[in-house]
């Protein structure tokens, strides 16, 4: 690997789900984060771009690039599990696996966002409590952490009120969609309006009925919901396909 360069890890990184889950997929995705490219201008590469923030790889790669011990013993992850993490990585919203011909193709989510130095600036002022920043820094978090509350309780009894359901909205898979979707930059109004339309399509139909559900409804399949047209029913849709 090449050992050169740098690349900027957020704090945020602590609050999130990779934190608290195996510390080989918080391995796997600060690889991806410190893999991708950095530069801004696109490279080709058969016959397709490698834009900032994409890596093109492949599953022995990934696996060879990232040995560990294990008592005693040098270790790789096989490829069916490094297929897995960056399958929960896909579904977290942390990366997205893009189609082509050649290798791996991911792309890490809001990598501009997290690599350019200007995200992390604060003023002096901002800096003067212990030397870190102030009480307005500690304000905003709390506040992140109450909106972050509130949706999931504004999408949830929208989507219970509209289905006649009664999810929770503090269960942890349900929080982990929602929050998937909102890394991408959807908005309460595009839940609303995806609950909405598949209410349109879904609530009449015994077999689409069960899939009222935050797993389906915000999971991978949540933009291409936005593009539906709620006028026209697709009671013939492959339900299976959303198990």
């Amino acid at each position: 690997m090449n050992a050169l360069g740098y690349f900027l890890i957020t704090r945020k990184l602590f609050d999130s789900s990779i934190w608290r889950d195996s510390p080989h997929l918080l391995k796997l995705f600060i690889y991806l984060v410190g893999m991708a490219r950095h530069n801004t201008k696109p490279k080709k590469f058969n016959g397709f771009e490698i834009k900032r923030g994409e890596l093109v790889t492949s599953l022995s790669d990934i696996s060879d690039n990232n040995e560990f011990t294990k008592r005693g013993h040098i270790r790789k992850w096989s490829r069916q599990r490094v297929s897995r993490m960056l399958k929960k990585l896909t579904d977290g919203g942390y990366i997205t696996m893009l189609a082509d011909t050649y290798g791996t193709h991911i792309k890490v989510i809001n990598y501009n966002t997290y690599q350019d130095p200007k995200t992390y600036k604060r003023t002096v002022a901002e800096r003067v409590r212990n030397g870190c920043g102030t009480g307005a820094d500690i304000y905003n978090n709390d506040n992140n952490v109450n909106n972050d509350k509130k949706i999931y309780s504004v999408v949830i009894n929208y989507l219970n009120e509209k289905a006649d359901k009664n999810f929770k909205p503090t269960t942890k898979e349900t929080k982990a969609h929602i929050n998937a979707r909102l890394r991408e930059g959807f908005t309460e109004k595009d839940f609303k309006k995806v609950i909405d339309i598949k209410c349109a399509k879904w609530k009449s139909n015994p077999k689409m009925y069960e899939y009222l559900r935050p797993k389906t409804l915000f999971g991978t399949n949540f933009e291409a919901y936005l593009q539906d047209n709620p006028d026209i029913k697709d009671n013939n849709e492959p339900y299976k396909l959303f198990k």
